[in-house]
């Protein structure tokens, strides 16, 4: 994930080197006439900011906006062969194009991936939750670009790798056009609800039940606590009844 940025940075930093290491000369009479410093000095140049920049990589990358989770997303899937392929594929071109490819993919995807990366990514979301910002908070649930970027800077470095992956591999699945699993029937859904809540509170139940049934039209309140609440889930219900649950909720 960090290769990229880091060629990007490392290229830059070796080509003002290079130039500030030729202007020295310049400037200096008794050198400018000496063929061998012109050769060798740029070349100390290159090496010393090189170093230099690479000692505070993280804090340069950071500041620069190079090195987002946002941003490295999109470099990790401009040097993906398989995602890359794909979109020459389906003739995509320029960036509006390719992140609007990209995030339908990864949407479509998330039915796809396997248990333990579902329950993975509710984790993260809920840790990407705004608690005190009811209306952020939702927005995040519904979708909102600005917010999404907001709640992967509240997760520690790891945890927006971590996210990051995952948003890859849905689009990798929904790529290759994996099978997704059968649409569970009202009755299944039924079934799967009450093992989900099994050991809840009668209060959060109803309130869960409400709300999911209501979702579109809910509050931003009630829509933000049940999406804490589902995060509470994996932690209180059983491994393969939160993922079946999770399938059911990023489905179409």
């Amino acid at each position: 994930m960090d290769l990229l940025p880091t060629i990007i940075l490392g290229a830059v930093a070796g080509g003002v080197g290079a130039l500030l290491a030729r202007l020295f000369v310049a400037l200096v009479p008794a050198w400018s006439d000496r063929d061998d410093l012109k050769r060798y000095v740029p070349i100390v140049g290159v090496v010393v900011m090189v170093t230099l920049v690479n000692a505070n990589r993280e804090a340069i990358l950071g500041r620069i906006g190079v090195g987002s989770r946002v941003m490295r997303a999109g470099l990790a899937v401009m040097s993906d062969p398989e995602l890359q392929a794909a979109m020459k594929a389906e003739h995509i071109s320029g960036n509006a194009a390719a992140q609007a490819w990209a995030r339908r993919m990864a949407s479509e995807g998330l039915r796809l991936l396997d248990d333990d990366r579902l329950i993975r990514r509710r984790t993260l979301l809920t840790h990407m939750l705004d608690t005190n910002d009811p209306h952020a908070c939702a927005a995040l649930t519904r979708g909102d670009g600005t917010q999404l970027a907001n709640g992967l800077a509240r997760l520690p470095p790891a945890e927006q790798d971590g996210w990051v992956e995952l948003s890859l591999e849905s689009m990798r699945r929904a790529v290759r056009k994996e099978r997704p699993q059968q649409t569970p029937t009202p009755g299944e859904i039924r079934t799967l609800l009450v093992a989900y809540l099994a050991d809840a509170r009668p209060d959060d139940r109803s309130r869960f039940e409400k709300v999911l049934s209501t979702a579109e039209t809910a509050s931003d309140e009630d829509l933000c606590w049940m999406f804490r609440y589902a995060g509470q889930r994996v932690d209180q219900a059983e491994a393969r009844v939160v993922a079946s649950f999770e399938r059911l909720m990023v489905s179409p």
